[in-house]
């Protein structure tokens, strides 16, 4: 979904933006920086300790085994809004931004392309001080939502790619260009962290976060839960994607002040490399 911005950060960002509410009109002055990679399609704050492994990129190259990756930055928010000039009673009127403002991608070595998602970061400055810059993600959740992209990522061909990112209006020239270099998968994906933790409290579901983007065929019939009785219980399986999360859900509630054992085995990357060892592990309902 588009962020939603509220009147007040609408106000502070039409004062701020004296340029672009009185300019009136093609004020094309926008940049994109690509600043990151991720495994997963979610906004990851660089070293963040989590599964999505969020990686600063370095000399504009970079070099990944998965056959899709998420960029993500900041740009600029040099726009014109549409507004009349700023009175001294104020703006003149409700900027659109950043609802007309976005980033598209390109991969020339196979002609993938997309929209990006775009998100405000925080509030813009006031007066004097600089605005807040935009963050992007090449991921697009509403596009995603309509079924009609891969949020796999950016797709990659073996070898050598070419991404360009630029804002919505100015055209595919490529207002920023990365090499990213696609080499063998030879890693098996393994189990980041699970919710609830071993010897946890279960609320709701069983989560298993892995390390890399997954075969969704693979996990189909994944994770099995097992009551007391060592007797497996009947559920559902679902996959995020865009988490790298695989989920299962019981048919039916689980008895409080039981205890539990979940397994889950046999996922695969896309290379496709298999999990090596199962992974196993104990929790309980709360009394």
């Amino acid at each position: 979904m588009k962020p939603k911005l509220s009147s007040n950060i609408y106000l502070f960002l039409c004062i701020s933006l004296l340029a672009a509410c009185g300019g009136g009109g093609g004020n094309n002055n926008q940049w994109v920086e690509i600043t990151g990679a991720s495994r997963c399609a979610i906004g990851v704050e660089v070293g963040k300790s989590d599964n999505c492994m969020g990686e600063k990129i370095e000399g504009g190259s970079y070099v990944t085994d998965q056959n899709a990756i998420h960029l993500f930055g900041s740009s600029s928010v040099t726009e014109d809004d549409g507004c009349p000039e700023p009175t001294i009673f104020g703006p003149t009127c409700v900027p659109t931004f950043p609802y007309n403002y976005g980033v598209r991608w390109i991969n020339s070595s196979n002609d993938a392309s997309g929209i990006g998602e775009v998100a405000f970061l925080g509030v813009p400055g006031f007066l004097g001080f600089p605005n807040e810059p935009v963050r992007w993600t090449t991921y697009d959740p509403t596009s995603v939502s309509l079924g009609y992209v891969d949020p796999k990522g950016v797709p990659l061909e073996m070898g050598s790619n070419t991404i360009r990112v630029t804002t919505t209006n100015s055209g595919l020239n490529g207002n920023a260009e990365i090499t990213i270099t696609r080499v063998v998968d030879v890693t098996p994906p393994t189990v980041h962290h699970v919710t609830p933790e071993p010897g946890g409290t279960y609320n709701s579901r069983v989560s298993v976060y892995f390390s890399e983007q997954l075969d969704p065929s693979s996990v189909v019939s994944a994770i099995i839960v097992f009551d007391e009785n060592a007797q497996p219980l009947p559920g559902t399986i679902e996959f995020d994607p865009l988490k790298l999360v695989v989920i299962w859900r019981p048919q039916s509630p689980l008895i409080r002040g039981s205890s539990y054992t979940a397994r889950i085995s046999d996922v695969t990357d896309w290379a496709p490399n298999v999990m090596i060892d199962l992974y196993e592990w104990s929790f309980t309902t709360q009394p």
